[in-house]
């Protein structure tokens, strides 16, 4: 390979001399073909410009697109574990907002408060997996019958197939907070299950007498969350 001397002496040369830019680029590509990327050379067969190829092969191209497949399906079961967990801890974070701000709203209002599933955007249902509406609870029934009781909050679905529960005391289908902040002897808990049944990504709200709410723990540290007789969640 010349010196860059050499080459600025050569290139000075040319520009002296009568030459078709063609010409440069020509000699420039038989002098200098490992320092350009395309060369010029006519081809001495049919006379036509040959470029130098600088892109993959099909086998190249094959070999990348086979390890890239290889690495999605190693990486697949990663992902589906991060977006379960993060499908549980969303509804998790949802109920349990919903309860706070039931018993925050019968203490500051000192009204009964009551959270219960949607059927709709003012009618209670049965099914938590459609959402949680909580409202003011005049005539303390657990359903939005009257006039002076009006939704206070909607908590919407959350998005994908899952179960939601509610057990306590009673077998109510809502949850009912007094003036005090207390439920009407209904300490219980509610339960996640992914749609898989798969109960290593459940999670479980405990609310004890006094109305005050937990996460359910996992004391015997086998991965499953329990209720709080200490049960293991069966999904």
């Amino acid at each position: 390979m010349q010196s860059p001397y050499a080459i600025g002496s050569d290139i000075q040369r040319l520009q002296q001399q009568p030459i078709k830019p063609s010409n440069i680029f020509t000699r420039l590509g038989e002098r200098y073909d490992n320092c350009v990327l395309l060369d010029t050379k006519p081809n001495h067969k049919n006379g036509s410009a040959m470029y130098r190829s600088l892109g993959f092969t099909l086998i190249e191209l094959l070999a990348a697109l086979m390890i890239s497949a290889i690495l999605a399906m190693l990486a697949a079961p990663g992902f589906q574990h991060l977006l379960m967990r993060h499908q549980a801890h969303k509804i998790y974070s949802q109920t349990l907002q919903a309860v706070n701000f039931a018993r925050a709203n019968a203490l500051t209002t000192q009204t009964t408060t009551t959270l219960c599933p949607a059927y709709s955007n003012i009618e209670c249902g049965k099914n938590w997996e459609n959402g949680i509406l909580v409202f003011n609870d005049i005539n303390e029934n657990g359903a939005i019958d009257n006039e002076l009781e009006r939704v206070l909050s909607n908590f919407p679905a959350g998005g994908h197939q899952y179960s939601l529960r509610w057990a306590a005391f009673g077998n109510r289908s809502y949850l009912r907070y007094t003036a005090l902040g207390h439920t009407h002897n209904q300490n219980g808990t509610f339960v996640y299950c992914p749609a898989n049944g798969n109960a290593l990504y459940a999670k479980a709200i405990v609310i004890n007498r006094a109305g005050r709410p937990r996460r359910g723990y996992d004391k015997n540290k086998n991965g499953i969350i329990e209720r709080a007789n200490g049960k293991d969640i069966e999904c």
